[in-house]
């Protein structure tokens, strides 16, 4: 059984993780500012007089691995980022434990008629029971101001795309097919921001917020049990999953656009996107559609 770590540990660990996480958003939006140095690169010359075929051929196969590499160095960054968001959320859920049980042994302490003893004798364990839930406080607090740094820039990059798109400044490139299926991090997905200004948003299709949100607590559950080896008809046929199942698994996972290193929501997937980010899942099952660009002139 391995140890429990130090709440001194896990803070450190938790700055860590949000100073990592901070480091691949700065590097992941310098691949995508790469790549598309490169296709303006391609553009400009592609559109020069005078070249030869075989200076086309050259000059293809060089492009062409260019891209190549800064595709590569975005997905990359965008894995980083995945798992740091990962590690996110492990440390969120031992914070969790450890802050439950700190508060189910205050509870105790607390009662007077605890094995008889006075509140005198047992201030010294209720005093380092409140100093442990302080502490959890203080990593929550950490861990989520990286959630919110991550969802934050993906909500900018969704405005400026919205901008963009009432301008028709968007250029649009469909995925080849090994890029559509894949798990995207929900605070990489521009929040929909009808989930604030439609008054009804979340009765859609007979589901409610409730059902939205059971199904969202659903997933990490149901990638543990696919990742043991699992099949998904299986695990369907467990009451308590079978709505993250047909949510998120089967055959219509929202639909997403990558726009500048984040995404936002294509036609499909408002709702479950919502109530992943509510719930704080680190991963949902995605289809990319589209890769956005702006126009250049």
């Amino acid at each position: 059984m391995s140890k429990r770590r130090s709440m001194n540990e896990l803070s450190r660990e938790a700055r860590s993780v949000e100073e990592k996480t901070d480091a691949a958003r700065g590097d992941a939006e310098k691949a995508a500012r790469d790549r598309e140095k490169i296709r303006l690169v391609t553009e400009f010359i592609q559109s020069l007089p005078g070249q030869t075929d075989e200076d086309d051929k050259l000059l293809n196969r060089f492009l062409t691995d260019a891209k190549k590499a800064a595709d590569e160095k975005l997905s990359a960054e965008e894995a980083r980022i995945t798992e740091l968001l990962r590690e996110n959320a492990e440390l969120s859920n031992e914070t969790q434990r450890i802050r439950e049980s700190a508060e189910a042994g205050l509870a105790k302490a607390s009662s007077i008629a605890f094995q008889g003893l006075s509140q005198d004798t047992l201030r010294p364990v209720i005093e380092q029971q409140q100093k442990i839930i302080t502490e959890t406080d203080a990593i929550d607090a950490l861990l989520s101001d990286s959630q919110r740094k991550t969802l934050a820039e993906a909500n900018r990059t969704g405005e400026r795309y919205r901008q963009l798109s009432l301008r028709g400044a968007l250029d649009q490139t469909s995925y080849n097919e090994q890029y559509t299926e894949q798990s995207v991090p929900p605070m990489m997905i521009a929040t929909p921001e009808d989930v604030q200004t439609q008054k009804d948003f979340w009765h859609h299709h007979g589901n409610t917020f409730d059902s939205y949100i059971d199904a969202a607590r659903g997933v990490p559950r149901v990638y543990e049990m696919l990742d043991s080896g699992m099949n998904l008809d299986a695990i369907r046929s467990l009451p308590e999953l079978s709505g993250a199942v047909k949510a998120y698994f089967d055959n219509a996972p929202p639909q997403l656009i990558a726009f500048e290193g984040n995404y936002v929501v294509d036609i499909d997937g408002r709702h479950r996107v919502a109530a992943a980010q509510m719930v704080g899942l680190e991963r949902i099952p995605a289809k990319v559609t589209h890769w956005v660009r702006e126009k250049k002139d």
